[in-house]
C-alpha cells in the first residue's frame, strides 16, 4: 500500500492547523526520528520519507506496527494521532 502524508491535520474547529506543525508527515516524521526501539533502519527510512513528502509504500504487517508506534506515542496528542491512524487504515 501506498500511504501519503503530505496533508495538513484539522483542528477541533475543522480548519487546517497551519504551518509545519499541522502537517502529518512533519508530525510522523518526527515521531519515527525519535523512537529509541524497533528496527532503527526501517524506522529511520520512514522518517526520511514522511518528512520529505515521499509515500510510504508500506505492507499491512507494517502499517499495523506504524499504527501500534502512533497508538503508543506520548509525544502526540489525539489530534495528531486520530487522522494519521483514521488515514492508515482508510488505505489499509
Amino acid at each position: 500500500m501506498k500511504l501519503d502524508f503530505n496533508f495538513q491535520i484539522k483542528g477541533l474547529d475543522g480548519n487546517d492547523i497551519q504551518g509545519e506543525g499541522g502537517n502529518a508527515g512533519k508530525l510522523l516524521s518526527a515521531l519515527l526520528a525519535s523512537q529509541n526501539k524497533g528496527n532503527s533502519i526501517k524506522l529511520y527510512d520512514w522518517a526520511l520519507k514522511v518528512y520529505n513528502n515521499t509515500p510510504l509504500e508500506i505492507d499491512s504487517t507494517d502499517a499495523d506496527v506504524l499504527i501500534g508506534l502512533i497508538e503508543a506515542s506520548e509525544s502526540l496528542t489525539v489530534i495528531g494521532k486520530v487522522p494519521l491512524i483514521n488515514y492508515i487504515k482508510s488505505v489499509k
